[in-house]
């Protein structure tokens, strides 16, 4: 480990090729970099104060810069990285497409599970937001589920997921997607909604992602009922 002056100026080489590069291959690296480091927390070989500049460095990227296919592959990297600190796994998610439970194996998911102190960090939270307009289905289905369910762990998101697939008629080659989240009304999801910072959407149509993520929470069972009279 390196947490001095050697360290510092490594973190600020990162913020800078972050800020200045145009280059894909460069940009993937040193987000791949950030990811590993802020995810190991206190193994990483930099200070906090450092994987915090680290974490706001990331939450302030400009995609603009990049091309359309450029840009969503970036963000869809930094989705993946904001996905493993809820303790997501791929090589799980595609073997187990209904669902694991974690204590069927622990072995297997024993590298999966949450960092709850990266997650309670609002930077990381700012980072979240993004996630719920990412354009891969996979990514924004389980983002919107951690959203609406608000567990901090992606394998018992996917297992709940799993469960309401199964109810309706899914089988193992559908894809799962967010059907209505049980227990929670639409008043409380737009609250939550309204309270979240968007900043890192920047630009783009983040009221997508207030009708999105309402339409995939709120259960269609015949309306919406009215918690007093004369709500809206």
């Amino acid at each position: 480990a390196f947490k001095n002056n050697v360290g510092r100026r490594f973190a600020d080489m990162l913020l800078d090729l972050l800020n200045s590069s145009n280059s894909l291959p460069v940009l993937v690296m040193v987000v791949s970099i950030m990811g590993k480091w802020l995810l190991a927390g206190g193994q990483a070989p930099l200070t906090t104060s450092e994987c915090s500049a680290l974490l706001l460095g990331l939450t302030r990227f400009d995609f603009e810069r990049l091309s359309e296919v450029d840009a969503r592959y970036l963000s869809d990297q930094i989705c993946c990285f904001v996905l493993m600190a809820y303790g997501y796994d791929r090589s799980i998610i595609e073997n187990h497409p209904f669902g694991v439970h974690r204590h069927q194996s622990v072995s297997t998911i024993h590298d999966s599970l949450p960092n709850d102190g990266l997650i309670r960090q609002e930077a990381f939270q700012k980072l979240f937001m993004a996630c719920l307009l990412s354009a891969n289905q996979q990514i924004r289905t389980l983002s919107i589920a951690i959203f609406g369910m608000r567990p901090s762990d992606c394998i018992l998101v996917h297992g709940e997921l799993s469960k309401m697939a199964i109810e309706r008629g899914c089988r193992a080659n559908d894809s799962i997607d967010v059907v209505g989240i049980p227990c929670r009304e639409p008043g409380d999801i737009l609250r939550q909604l309204l309270e979240s910072d968007f900043e890192c959407i920047g630009g783009r149509l983040w009221t997508t992602v207030m009708l999105d993520v309402l339409l995939a929470t709120s259960n269609h069972q015949g309306g919406v009922g009215a918690r007093a009279s004369g709500a809206v």
